[in-house]
């Protein structure tokens, strides 16, 4: 059975193998294949983050130095390497499913934390964004409180702010 990024190697020529159910050539197959992988992962994404992800896409073609490239490889790879859980994943009963009064708290706490210590440094969510190597939605996301920021993000956005990363987060 042929499925979703399966390689079949073709019994007549081993310069034309199967991926996915496409023929390809064999010099081909790798990329292909980590074209299939990415697009599975991007799928897997939530929403929010895939239009961040594309978001970042877009500002690609703006990169005009290698600093500009690692800071969109660095971002790119951060919303892409995550592991969302899906509801199937978790066996919790209806008390479990809601969110600990602790962690809506400390959400509530960073992002008040991020946009007080921007508005001090007297710079936009997009030049934060630009300086951190984020999009800009995602910093207005973790402001208003509906992400929770990696430690990644926060170490990003505390070099961005020119601050040590506890002064976001002091349990760091």
């Amino acid at each position: 059975m042929r499925g979703k990024g399966v390689i079949n190697m073709s019994s007549q020529s081993t310069d034309v193998i199967e991926v996915g159910g496409i023929s390809v050539p064999a010099n081909e197959a790798q990329v292909v294949l980590a074209l299939s992988v990415l697009s599975e992962r991007i799928g897997r994404l939530p929403v929010q983050d895939k239009e961040d992800l594309f978001e970042l896409v877009k500002a690609a073609p703006l990169m005009q130095s290698k600093e500009d490239y690692d800071s969109f490889l660095g971002a790119f790879l951060e919303i892409l390497e995550q592991n969302p859980l899906e509801v199937n994943d978790l066996d919790l009963s209806e008390e479990e499913q809601e969110k600990p009064e602790e962690y809506v708290n400390w959400i509530e706490w960073i992002s008040k934390k991020i946009r007080e210590v921007r508005q001090n440094a007297e710079l936009t969510q997009e030049e934060l964004a630009n300086k951190a190597g984020l999009p800009q939605s995602h910093i207005s996301r973790l402001e208003r409180g509906k992400h929770s920021p990696s430690h990644m993000t926060l170490k990003k956005i505390a070099k961005a702010l020119c601050i040590d990363v506890t002064e976001l987060d002091p349990g760091l």
